[in-house]
């Protein structure tokens, strides 16, 4: 019975070209000759090694047993077997279901994926997160929501797609990967790994059967945004028909969603106590602040944010930083940015961090001509990077600085500068080349941010202002405690979890020297926090037994709504 449902859930089915050919021929090619030239390229021992050392030693063992760490720890015995093997399947194209060769190619093809994918694409892209897209849609949510200039309003749709990774049709897939552009060749071993999937399927611990699908790749679902209006509406809805039509995939409406901007009242009493309930994130927050060390979530949080900040700074052509400077510094640049008269709770909170990347960014001179003398950081002095002697007139950037040759003019430099100074610049090294200065973090060696070091200096500044604790918890042996603790899976019940187990309550009691965070000696709590992950309110229930999970899931989210009205 297991075999015959998963068996018609996989079977390809019919595809209607005279549906699949438009939509294809909709895909703009991206590809480019030299691409395919890198791609196509022979494969060498040093890029199978690469690969194989990149996966977790113990993951995903193949049907011999054998892990990754056996190949890795006797790699100088087995290696030039590995390495023909591979390289002899790879370069004829036809390869064998027990070996996993998607490590060599996936790093190929890292290479070009920022080039030719979409830029509303942000997942497995180098350089690109997928929080990127959180804050997208955060943002396009604040304007949804705060929406008042549209007579017809706006609306957001989120997508939840069918059985995502069983119905895409590998025609449909194929058409795609001709209609990019890619070679031939690179194309029949993308496919070759898309068709080596089997599955088997445990049966009271047993593996049972064996099926070969015909179709499927997994995908994500999708966030649109659109006017409130039937003509709009319509035009997704049909757009969304053709789609299916042509992959196989089928949009699961009873488990999509959809929210409008505010229109009614109701909507007027959600305002001021929305995105104020426990999130996810806020969930997310707390429990990363227990694998930091149960540090001050405060400056904790300040580091992250400075990250995004940071990001904003690095990507300038990333669709988030164009969201938000068209949103907030049309005219100017992230360092002059304002708070503006309505900001989301996500860019309030970056910009309230743009303080701690001052402290901490620079400028690496390369030529010298973006760095202005006098206003722009690049001395590295701690924290301003600024000259301590500033100068009306004289030499305006640092490029002024520097002779032929891209060596500093010492006369000039000894002429407008303090001593402290003098050495400090000297001290920095040049490059001898023509090269365009960049920003850095001055706390790493490589110039890349870090929030170890950003969190340094948040709480630095908390601690002096009064704000933060003055005595972290020292939480390394706890952790292994927790790491180690003998804790056995039988008779287990939420109660238990929740409320009677001495090994939870002795967890939680670490969280009283916590800043921010509430605790409450009861049998069930909410904790209430702000989008920024800020703790703005708690409440405690007193209650008997509770029945399942989401019997108490449901009691908070009722207490939670109960306290954010009042």
């Amino acid at each position: 019975m297991v075999m015959d449902y998963f068996s018609s859930m996989f079977r390809a089915g019919e595809v209607d070209l005279s549906h699949m050919q438009p939509v294809v021929a909709l895909v703009q090619p991206k590809v480019t000759p030299e691409m395919n030239s890198m791609l196509c390229a022979p494969y060498t021992a040093t890029e199978i090694r690469v690969a194989l050392f990149q996966m977790y030693p113990t993951k995903a063992p193949r049907s011999d047993g054998m892990p990754p760490l056996f190949f890795q720890r006797y790699w100088d015995t087995i290696g030039s077997d590995v390495v023909g093997v591979v390289q002899s399947f790879l370069h004829s194209g036809q390869l064998l279901s027990s070996i996993n060769y998607t490590h060599v190619i996936a790093n190929r093809l890292k290479g070009i994926l920022s080039q030719i994918s979409s830029s509303f694409q942000s997942a497995f892209i180098p350089g690109r997160l997928i929080s990127d897209n959180n804050l997208i849609a955060n943002e396009v949510s604040h304007l949804i929501h705060n929406n008042r200039s549209s007579s017809d309003g706006v609306m957001s749709l989120k997508l939840d797609m069918s059985k995502a990774y069983d119905l895409m049709e590998w025609v449909f897939l194929e058409a795609v990967l001709f209609r990019l552009g890619f070679d031939e060749s690179w194309i029949h071993v993308i496919m070759q790994c898309v068709k080596s999937v089997r599955y088997s399927f445990l049966i009271n611990g047993q593996p049972r059967g064996y099926l070969a699908p015909t179709r499927g790749l997994r995908q994500d679902d999708s966030l649109l945004f659109g006017k409130a209006n039937l003509e709009e509406c319509s035009h997704i809805q049909d757009v969304l028909l053709d789609y299916e039509l042509a992959s196989g995939q089928k949009v699961n409406f009873s488990k999509s969603s959809i929210v409008f901007s505010k229109k009614e009242r109701l909507n007027k009493k959600l305002e001021g106590w929305q995105g104020k309930l426990l999130s996810s994130a806020g969930k997310d927050l707390l429990i990363r602040a227990g694998e930091m060390g149960f540090r001050d979530l405060h400056a904790y949080n300040l580091a992250l944010l400075s990250k995004q900040g940071w990001r904003l700074i690095h990507n300038p052509g990333s669709l988030l930083a164009r969201l938000y400077q068209a949103r907030y510094f049309p005219n100017g640049d992230f360092w002059s940015s304002e708070l503006s008269s309505s900001p989301s709770a996500c860019w309030r909170g970056i910009h309230a961090a743009k303080h701690i990347l001052r402290r901490g960014v620079r400028w690496q001179v390369g030529n010298g001509q973006s760095v202005g003398i006098w206003e722009d950081p690049w001395i590295p002095r701690p924290s301003t990077f600024l000259s301590i002697i500033r100068h009306v007139d004289g030499p305006e950037t640092v490029a002024d600085l520097l002779l032929p040759g891209f060596t500093w003019n010492q006369v000039l430099i000894n002429q407008y500068f303090a001593p402290e100074d003098v050495d400090l610049i000297l001290s920095m090294s040049r490059s001898q080349r023509d090269v365009p200065d960049r920003l850095i973090w001055h706390y790493d060696k490589r110039g890349r941010f870090s929030t170890k070091s950003a969190y340094a200096l948040a709480f630095s500044e908390l601690r002096d202002s009064g704000v933060a604790t003055s005595n972290p918890v020292n939480i390394s042996s706890f952790l292994k405690q927790i790491w180690f603790a003998q804790i056995s899976g039988k008779d287990e019940s939420i109660n238990h979890i929740t409320r009677d187990c001495q090994f939870v309550k002795d967890l939680l009691s670490f969280f009283l020297e916590l800043h921010g965070v509430l605790h409450i000696d009861c049998n069930e709590g909410v904790v209430i926090c702000d989008a920024l992950g800020d703790i703005v309110g708690g409440a405690c229930i007193k209650v008997n037994s509770v029945a399942s999970p989401e019997a108490i899931e449901a009691m908070a989210c009722r207490a939670a709504c109960s306290l954010a009205v009042q």
